[in-house]
């Protein structure tokens, strides 16, 4: 894996961030916010994709569990929380001499907490279904105390939803395991030959007694 952030490309910024796909499987599997949104992004918004990312978003609802909700409303809350600090430079202070709070961090409250609705009753996410919204949120039209009591009652609601919502409660990693697997040979060319190899079990025994082997050194 490799991350590298602020990189000047064209006369451009950039964050890069590449990840192995057995990484990013199991980081969408955990259904890490950042990687849930990659994998959502609209179509227009993808400047390259091969075979192996048309597999997977074809396939990227099987992805999603409840175990989302925990990971997007503790962004939120970690959202709130910065709301609350008074530290802010930039930009972000004027903001908060302007509005009483940062609106950048009012929006992804907003947002989060939205995503998470909608991956609760529709097994699906549209990242661009709430924009005006949360146009609204980014230029101060709410007040501190909207932004709180608005989210004080979704995450009572959200409480019920997830309780009523028949999205799969933990990640299936039977059909994810079949989708990776699928991916790498649409990448590589068919693994059967790998697997059912002469030997193959053998080698790999000879491979774990001499790991044992060193371990016990």
């Amino acid at each position: 894996n490799y991350q590298k952030h602020h990189m000047q490309l064209d006369g451009r910024e950039y964050d890069i961030a590449l990840f192995s796909i057995i990484r990013y499987f199991d980081l969408c599997a955990d259904n890490n916010p950042n990687m849930i949104d990659s994998l959502f992004v609209p179509d227009r918004c993808i400047v390259h994709q091969d075979t192996v990312g048309e597999i997977v978003r074809e396939n990227r609802r099987l992805f999603l569990h409840k175990g989302i909700q925990k990971k997007l409303l503790g962004y939120a809350f970690g959202q709130l929380k910065k709301i609350r600090s008074s530290t802010r430079e930039g930009k972000r202070k004027e903001s908060v001499e302007r509005y009483g709070y940062d609106v950048k961090n009012a929006y992804h409250v907003v947002r989060l907490v939205q995503q998470c609705e909608m991956v609760m009753t529709t097994h699906n996410l549209d990242l661009e279904l709430n924009r005006e919204l949360l146009k609204d949120v980014r230029s101060g039209a709410w007040t501190l105390e909207r932004l709180e009591s608005w989210f004080e009652k979704r995450q009572s609601d959200l409480e019920t939803l997830y309780v009523n919502s028949d999205l799969r409660l933990v990640p299936d990693y039977d059909i994810l395991k079949s989708l990776l697997m699928q991916c790498l040979e649409a990448k590589f060319g068919s693994l059967d030959a790998y697997f059912n190899s002469e030997g193959s079990d053998k080698i790999a025994q000879d491979k774990l007694e001499r790991i044992k082997a060193i371990a016990n050194e």
